[in-house]
């Protein structure tokens, strides 16, 4: 057990938790910056980014008129009007341990790593007082270069298997009223250089576009691809202006009220979770705050207001600074107490609550001990030991911060020159390190009249497109060896180079870290017995499970009359929840991600005549395992004169005799019959429709016929509805990590949504909305029960299995997707139109015509997931080119349990055996595909 409360596990939403940016672009060093600060499971907060040109703290005439240039004299870099909250790139992050609670997000409680730029982090009392000048080179996020730079760097962290967030800001005044901001005084020990301009008071009009460019900002972040966007209204900026009633002078609906003063905060706050959902935004506030001599006689009410507010919202969490620390040794300061005032808030909020200000590891630990916090961010602390975490953990001696360097432009010195404990060999490029740095100030000092980017920057956005992270790592080390020869790639780079594969790098999907885009896609296995999962299923998915890979289980029924096929399993009853327990349970301790796929088949319910076997054991000793009709487990399902299961498992799961000569098989006739096989009493199946399916051709040449179903009444619908909502409530009872709902492929959902199969002309029939009805009552109903961060949604708009086809589909598909949206669903299934055959080595090779799903990729905002016919390269390409985030795959990962790994070696594939696809043996074609590994394949069938 680990003794220290800030190294406990921590669930945060949906998260698994174990600046120099020149021209206001993000850079390659930035890239190293974070990297050097990312460990797997850790959650970074990146720097302050403006919403606008005209948030880096410029006048509306200047932002209208293009570039702005630096003045001088004043600390090199930098413009006036910023204070220390909003500049530079330090990070705010969190670092995390393996899952191992109970909800996946599992966060350190301390690693999260503070803006540098914030006052009341670790250093004095007075330090927070003063302010730094803006400067050019903060990072933005209001345009399409931006995005494009930032990706790299987000993906630079990803490819540590870390989380990141984005802070937006305002810097404002500028704006909240027209009261000049005093003189502060620097670091440097002037205040000349720090008089910031007279601001320009916001017209009431005006304030709904400053809105909207929090919004577009937090959607640029998404885009950019980080996890999150953290709202800055701290520390002296914009949307603090508005809240203190010192600086807020307004006599309009902005202004004189605790609610007035709050509204633009409201404002931005509801526009940014409406864009990318309130379990993707965090709000950071310093109620107790005087940054720019903004001070407030009724801090507690603000902030109480505002943590109202955010509750509604459901934002994920709350990040509060501390009023300022008392010094209680005057030797550097070498201690301080922190005030503790913030328990109001704490208790006041119903998401992740966060702390800031003055705390060493110590008070940290105190904080998360005493339930005063989940989570304690340290800045300067974080800035001078990239790691913090390790540190901690050790009770290693930290290094000293330099103080001298925090907002010098310099890309190396006091920025990624920090040592660790353990000198990896990635900081061997350290050697150049200093020569590096005094080349981007050359060329910053040259450049400084003419130009705000220097080439190296430009040279690297070259690589900053659609390529994968270890592609863009290698970019980034080859152009700083290029710019000096002393410095060389670490083994580190050399190693991420190495995974050239972009299907088989990590991926944050919400709240959960994968280690590769390689995903097991739901098959119907039918092997559940008597719709119960048991043994032999858990070692099936147990064998595909892998820690950080996701696996997404085979269909599970939502209710009796929900089955189509034998022997699927259900999600509907205790006695399976139980059962999948067990199976879930086998899946999680190999470190693996399960969603659960729930579904109804509506008409797709075959005929046939069914013959039970009686089973009568000649060895008193073996018993039967299987339950199938009954508890007693007497009966096994037969088809007409064949045994579809061949083998008995004994109950740890190893192979038995066949059946005979240790089984005597006694048929009974008289209990044959003729009925709808798999729906209760043998009644009809339910559908949208009346309309029968067409007999189906199956894989092995039989024809399956299909029972005429009946079409559901209006008013049985919601009941419908109340099963997918009662089966998802059930998965994550049994402990599955999320649900997908399967609105593909033919079933119910589907015929509800095809033009084809829908004839109704109540409001589930006619045009697109009605059509779609059922479904978006489905997937609200599941996501108001669970959550829509763990829900998927699978489509297959192009399919026409099952008679099931639309003569509209992109619309019907996008119709969906904008609903999905709106409800911030998780991720998109997505399955590709039918494939041509192309050549290949046996003439045979599927070809996937890209391009049809793009529309909708471009559409959902979450994670996209893609699927039908990938082998390893078309996946690759899927993945290199931005086409999907996720490579779903059945049938290869179904005769390659070791898949993934496979991949990584471009070693040969097993072949899949067509003829046990679907027939009920718990061994052969099941848990018997063998592993690249020998010995793995013979304990994997054991």
């Amino acid at each position: 057990m680990e003794d220290t409360h800030l190294l406990t596990p921590y669930k945060m939403g949906q998260l698994n938790l174990a600046h120099r940016s020149y021209g206001s672009m993000p850079q390659p060093h930035n890239l190293l910056y974070y990297a050097q600060r990312a460990t797997p499971g850790a959650l970074l907060i990146a720097e302050a980014s403006a919403v606008s040109y005209a948030a880096l703290g410029r006048s509306k005439d200047d932002a209208a008129n293009g570039p702005i240039h630096r003045r001088r004299p004043g600390p090199p870099g930098f413009l006036f009007g910023t204070n220390l909250t909003d500049y530079n790139s330090a990070t705010d992050g969190v670092k995390a341990t393996e899952s191992g609670v109970n909800d996946r997000n599992n966060l350190s409680k301390w690693w999260f790593m503070s803006r540098l730029n914030e006052s009341g982090n670790a250093g004095g009392a007075e330090e927070s007082h003063y302010t730094l000048p803006l400067s050019l080179d903060a990072p933005g996020l209001w345009n399409q270069e931006q995005i494009e730079a930032w990706r790299p760097i987000v993906d630079a962290v990803h490819a540590k298997g870390a989380l990141f967030f984005c802070q937006i800001w305002h810097n404002g005044r500028v704006f909240s009223t027209d009261n000049p901001v005093t003189p502060q005084v620097s670091y440097f020990g002037n205040t000349d250089d720090l008089a910031p301009a007279a601001p320009q008071r916001l017209e009431t009009g005006e304030i709904v576009q400053i809105v909207e460019d929090f919004r577009v900002a937090a959607r640029n972040a998404i885009k950019a691809g980080f996890d999150g966007v953290e709202i800055h209204a701290a520390n002296g900026h914009l949307l603090h202006q508005f809240m203190k009633a010192s600086v807020n002078d307004r006599t309009d609906e902005y202004g004189g009220s605790v609610e007035n003063r709050c509204r633009i905060t409201v404002d931005a706050m509801s526009a940014v979770a409406e864009e990318i959902g309130a379990d993707r935004v965090g709000v950071r506030l310093s109620p107790f705050a005087d940054h720019c001599r903004e001070e407030g006689t009724d801090p507690e009410e603000v902030a109480l207001h505002l943590i109202g507010v955010m509750n509604g919202l459901g934002v994920l969490y709350c990040h509060v600074i501390e009023p300022r620390c008392v010094s209680s040794s005057e030797e550097h300061r070498a201690r301080r107490n922190v005030p503790h005032r913030l328990l109001p808030f704490r208790r006041a909020f119903h998401g992740t609550f966060i702390v800031n200000g003055g705390y060493d590891r110590e008070e940290g630990d105190k904080a998360v001990g005493d339930g005063y916090a989940d989570l304690v961010s340290y800045g300067r602390l974080f800035l001078a030991n990239p790691d913090l975490p390790e540190r901690f953990r050790q009770k290693a001696a930290l290094n000293a911060y330099d103080r001298s360097t925090f907002y010098t432009p310099d890309p190396v010195v006091g920025y990624t020159d920090y040592p660790f404990l353990e000198q990896p060999l990635a900081r061997t490029i350290s050697a150049g390190q200093s020569q590096l740095g005094h080349h981007y100030s050359a060329a910053r000092a040259k450049a400084e009249h003419t130009t705000t980017v220097t080439q190296l920057p430009s040279a690297y956005r070259r690589f900053s497109g659609r390529t994968s992270s270890a592609q863009r790592l290698a970019a980034f080390f080859f152009i700083i060896s290029c710019t000096n020869k002393t410095i060389q790639p670490s083994v580190e780079a050399v190693t991420i180079m190495e995974a050239s594969t972009p299907l088989l790098t990590p991926y944050k999907m919400g709240q959960f870290d994968l280690a590769h885009r390689v995903v097991l896609a739901p098959l119907t296995r039918c092997r559940s017995y008597g719709n119960v999962p048991g043994p032999h299923n858990a070692a099936y998915y147990a064998q595909r499970a892998a820690r950080g890979a996701l696996l997404v289980a085979e269909a599970c029924a939502v209710s009796e009359t929900a089955r189509g096929y034998p022997d699927v399993p259900g999600i509907w009853s205790a006695e399976q929840v139980g059962a999948w327990r067990h199976v879930v349970d086998a899946v999680h301790a190999k470190g693996a991600v399960f969603f659960c796929q729930i579904w109804h088949t509506g008409r797709v319910s075959p005929t046939g005549r069914v013959t039970l076997a009686r089973l009568i054991s000649s060895s008193p000793s073996r018993p039967f395992i299987h339950e199938v009709k009954s508890k007693s487990a007497e009966y096994l399902f037969v088809s007409p004169g064949k045994l579809l299961a061949r083998h008995l498992l004994s109950p740890v799961g190893r192979k038995m005799d066949a059946i005979s000569p240790l089984v005597i098989l006694r048929m009974d006739n008289h209990i044959s019959s003729f009925f709808s096989e798999f729906q209760p009493n043998g009644q009809a199946p339910i559908s949208s429709t009346d309309k029968q399916v067409t007999p189906q051709v199956s894989h092995d040449g039989q024809v399956l016929e299909f029972a005429p179903p009946r079409r559901l009444k209006t008013e049985e619908i919601p009941n419908i509805v109340d099963d997918f909502r009662i089966a998802a409530r059930n998965a994550i009872e049994a402990g599955f990590d999320g649900v997908e709902i399967h609105g593909a492929n033919g079933y119910l959902i589907d015929q509800f949504m095809k033009d084809s199969v829908n004839d109704r002309t109540d409001a589930y029939g006619g045009g697109i909305e009605n059509r779609c009805r059922f479904a978006a009552e489905v997937i609200t109903a599941v996501a108001g029960e669970i959550g829509a961060h763990r829900l998927g949604v699978r489509l297959s708009p192009f399919a026409d299995y099952m008679d099931c086809h639309d003569s509209d589909p992109e619309a019907l598909a996008l119709r969906v997707i904008g609903l999905m949206n709106n409800l911030g669903v998780l991720y998109c299934h997505m399955i590709e139109p039918r494939m041509c055959v192309g050549a290949g080595e046996d003439g045979s090779k599927p070809v996937i015509a890209h391009g049809r799903l793009l529309p909708f990729r471009k559409a959902f905002r979450g994670t996209f997931m893609v699927n039908g016919g990938y082998d390893r390269d078309e996946g690759d390409k899927a993945v290199a080119d931005g086409y999907a985030d996720l490579v779903a795959y059945g049938r290869l990962f179904l005769a390659n349990p070791d898949l993934p790994e496979r991949f990584r070696r471009k070693a040969g594939l097993n072949k899949y055996d067509r003829s046990s696809f679907y027939t009920s043996d718990p061994v052969v074609g099941y848990t018997d595909y063998p592993f690249l590994d020998d010995q793995n394949s013979e304990l994997a069938t054991r």
